[in-house]
């Protein structure tokens, strides 16, 4: 399996926190802005807090399986292509390079598969800054994101839809007049429309 890569980047106010979820064949690479530690996918999905976060990373970023370069001051930086959630400032269209500071001058696709998961000191600690990001922005749960993402992606749809009804009950209403008063009547309201 070709590893893959999400991000889901929260930012309020001071508190600015960004999840990315590197998959592997039997493990995870997940990394809280710099603290990284290494699940397998089992212990990833008992975790719920940690797996909605997955979930919102996989739904936010634009190709899991291409990593962005860019040319800077003479080197490659890596980063990969996401939506970034902004609090109080919701706006799912823009697409940003999303720099990957951990692995700032390498590729993390190329990286070979962890051995084995962390030890479970270290899964604690990493449990104890999920459960900081929780309770420091008051968030109970995240999926008012997904729904927020659904909205915003469906509303060009929505709107298209409602000019499509739109313009058949016009239709429908001109058939209407035509057959019932003439081209007269007909013409002069076409003309009003």
């Amino acid at each position: 399996m070709t590893p893959s890569i999400s991000c889901f980047n929260f930012y309020k106010f001071i508190n600015s926190y960004k999840f990315m979820f590197i998959e592997f064949d039997n493990f995870f690479k997940v990394i809280i802005n710099n603290k990284k530690i290494v699940l397998t996918k089992q212990e990833l999905t008992l975790n719920s807090r940690l797996f909605q976060i997955y979930l919102i990373s996989l739904l936010l970023t634009e190709d899991i399986i291409i990593i962005d370069k860019i040319m800077f001051d003479k080197s490659y930086i890596y980063g990969i292509r996401t939506r970034w959630y902004i609090y109080n400032n919701i706006d799912f269209q823009k697409v940003k390079f999303t720099i990957m500071r951990i692995f700032l001058n390498r590729n993390p696709l190329n990286a070979s598969s962890p051995k084995r998961s962390s030890s479970p000191k270290k899964i604690r600690k990493f449990i104890k800054l999920i459960d900081k990001f929780y309770k420091n922005n008051k968030i109970i749960d995240l999926s008012f994101i997904i729904l927020i993402f659904y909205i915003d992606e469906a509303h060009p749809l929505i709107d298209y839809f409602e000019r499509y009804i739109e313009y058949e009950k016009k239709i429908q209403m001109l058939s209407v007049i035509l057959h019932n008063y003439g081209r007269d009547v007909y013409g002069a309201v076409n003309k009003f429309l």
